[in-house]
């Protein structure tokens, strides 16, 4: 672990991103906790994607 004390690699002054995936039934409140969290933090990016069967 580094002395920020996070463990991997260090990127010569690049931070990586953090990954959130928000997945749960239809109807808990995907929509309104991503909406809120694009809100209230503007460096988050939404990125949609979807599969077909």
């Amino acid at each position: 672990m580094s002395s920020d004390g996070h463990s991997g690699p260090i990127f010569r002054g690049r931070r990586r991103g953090v990954l959130l995936a928000l997945s749960s039934p239809s109807g808990a409140g995907k929509t309104t906790l991503s909406k809120r969290l694009l809100s209230q933090n503007p460096d988050v990016i939404l990125s949609v994607s979807a599969t077909t069967r």
